[in-house]
């Protein structure tokens, strides 16, 4: 009596390739891939990297805050911001987690109304108020899992355009 055979399709994928490479029909070519770094964390230095390939900005690093360093962006057309970097591991380097890109407008610049509207239209950062009356724009950014620098500077770009959009409101 004849056992039956089992073939996974893996095999039969196999085999065909087997017999049309034989037969001298084309394989397909197997592309080289090229790699690309991703950073599940990043310290301060790669962010200010970063940052300054988007924009002529002049960052001022500030490592007093136990939490993690914080950047302090000032940008050529006079708008200003700061990323604190956040979830970090308090090793040196200093390798955090996530970014909180921060801006804030003169007090009374923007009322309740006003931030209301902006967020309704906002996608990527939100607006509010301090206890003290103070506009403030937030938008954070997870590393976790990994991203590519083309990512974060993608975050960078899109946060100073909502900065932007933020001070024009105020005007």
């Amino acid at each position: 009596m004849h056992k039956p055979t089992i073939r996974t399709n893996a095999m039969v994928a196999l085999g065909i390739g087997l017999c049309v490479a034989a037969a001298g029909a084309p394989i397909l070519p197997v592309f080289a891939q090229t790699a690309i770094p991703t950073y599940n964390a990043m310290d301060a230095d790669t962010l200010s990297k970063i940052i300054s390939s988007q924009s002529q900005a002049q960052i001022t690093p500030d490592s007093s805050d136990p939490q993690g360093p914080v950047l302090k962006v000032q940008l050529p057309n006079g708008i200003a911001y700061s990323i604190l970097m956040d979830d970090c591991d308090g090793g040196a380097p200093n390798m955090c987690k996530s970014l909180e890109f921060r801006a804030m407008l003169p007090p009374g610049s923007l009322n309740f109304a006003q931030i209301n509207s902006f967020n309704e239209t906002m996608r990527y950062a939100t607006a509010y108020l301090s206890d003290k009356g103070v506009p403030q724009l937030r938008m954070d950014e997870n590393l976790r899992g990994g991203v590519t620098a083309d990512f974060v500077a993608y975050a960078v770009r899109i946060f100073m355009k909502v900065v932007s959009d933020y001070v024009v409101q105020a005007k």
